[in-house]
């Protein structure tokens, strides 16, 4: 992930792909409308829920928390993969979800193998053992979305630039090149969870 990555030519050709193509203030402006749509479609639903479960006089609880959490998710994502992250392909979602949860929680444990590298052989907790298998969740579901893209083009179904997520712009700007050892791909699916 282009966060985590150290200084050196990798970085400086990833900070220029994401600075220049992917946020620039005209790719925000570009992306505007998407954000603008889910937060719509987000509020719609709330409504609906009220018009289900609540009555004119009386009200729904919300989890506020969940609401604006799941909200942030679904512009992300959309921006990103061009995919909706609650209100269709559950399954996929959840997987999403859970994987994403699981990487934040990953993100903040003590590796006792961090301090002392001759004791990393023992995985202590099961802590590598956890982020190998979370990576490896993230690395299948963001690679789906990129064959996903890549059949798109491949059927001729390129969309305008207004419409372009990041994907379909890396696809378009990285096209079979090779940056410092790393295969466009690698560079598409590492940059697009940083960027996630």
């Amino acid at each position: 992930m282009f966060g985590f990555t150290p200084y050196g030519p990798y970085w400086r050709e990833i900070r220029k792909l994401t600075t220049h193509e992917l946020l620039s203030n005209n790719r925000l402006e570009l992306l505007k409308n998407t954000r603008v749509s889910e937060v719509d479609s987000a509020v719609r639903e709330l409504y609906r829920l009220w018009t289900i479960k609540g009555c004119p006089k009386g009200g729904v609880l919300v989890d506020m928390k969940q609401w604006f959490g799941d909200l942030t998710q679904n512009i992300a994502l959309k921006m990103v993969g061009g995919k909706p992250y609650y209100g269709a392909g559950e399954g996929e979602a959840r997987r999403y979800k859970e994987a994403m949860r699981d990487w934040v929680r990953l993100f903040g444990v003590f590796v006792l193998s961090d301090a002392i590298p001759f004791l990393g052989w023992l995985d202590i907790n099961g802590h590598e053992k956890a982020m190998k298998k979370t990576a490896k969740k993230l690395d299948t579901l963001v690679e789906g979305w990129l064959e996903e893209h890549k059949k798109k083009r491949a059927l001729g179904n390129k969309n305008g630039k207004e419409e372009q997520d990041f994907m379909d712009i890396m696809l378009n700007v990285l096209q079979d090149a090779e940056i410092c050892g790393y295969d466009s791909d690698t560079i598409i699916k590492a940059t697009c969870l940083f960027d996630n």
